[in-house]
């Protein structure tokens, strides 16, 4: 897994100096991630959020999945069975394409952000839960 920072690192400085996600750039990720490059920037595309809840200023970053919204909480976590099955449990893995959209997301600055009461907090939260 500090390999896979590395490198993830590395490519967030390129994606920051060419300003694109080119097919270059693809390319070298696919070596690293090659089941989950395609489907995190599917991923990206749906879209990536982050909720900051006032006045407590906590946040919740959450990906568009093809079923629901994702909780995570970044290069930690993900409550998506792929993270589950594959990261916890069989350890084949050491992310999931929601965490690594996430990131790609906050190196490009490809994000929504959406400001909320903290009362609202935990009706998203509990409405995400619940759907697991």
């Amino acid at each position: 897994m500090f390999s896979e920072n590395n490198i993830i690192k590395s490519f967030l400085e390129k994606f920051k100096e060419a300003g694109e996600i080119n097919k270059e750039l693809i390319k070298k990720l696919k070596t690293t991630f090659a089941d989950k490059i395609e489907r995190a920037l599917e991923t990206m595309e749906r879209g990536i959020i982050q909720y900051t809840f006032t006045p407590s200023k906590r946040i919740l970053w959450t990906a568009i999945g093809d079923e629901r919204e994702h909780i995570l909480y970044p290069g930690l976590y993900c409550d998506c069975l792929d993270f589950y099955k594959n990261v916890v449990i069989n350890k084949k893995n050491s992310i999931c394409k929601h965490l690594l959209a996430q990131i790609l997301s906050l190196g490009l600055k490809n994000f929504k952000k959406i400001t909320l009461n903290d009362e609202e907090f935990i009706e998203i939260y509990k409405n995400n839960i619940l759907k697991i």
